[in-house]
């Protein structure tokens, strides 16, 4: 399940997996052969979302940071990231 909220430009996220969900494929099965209880933080610099007369890519390109914060369980695994305004593709 993933839960995705915009406030004033922030994106918080939020993912719960569990164990025997349906819609994982198997690259993301290959998560659940190791058991582990625990908590995380990772940190990751992101490509920001452009204004009008910003490019994308190159050297007009701002980077923010994104922090994820998450908990490990045996049956399930949970985090939430927080970012202002990145920058997202949608694949389909």
């Amino acid at each position: 399940m993933i839960k995705r909220i915009d406030l004033f430009g922030w994106e918080l996220k939020f993912v719960l997996r569990h164990r025997w969900d349906k819609s994982m494929d198997s690259l993301d099965r290959m998560d659940w052969n190791t058991w582990g209880i625990g908590i995380w933080y990772k940190k990751y610099r992101v490509i920001r979302k452009p204004n009008h007369n910003q490019a994308i890519l190159g050297v007009g390109a701002k980077l923010v940071n994104q922090h994820m914060l998450g908990i490990n369980l045996l049956w399930c695994k949970f985090w939430f990231t927080i970012c202002y305004r990145p920058f997202n593709i949608e694949f389909e």
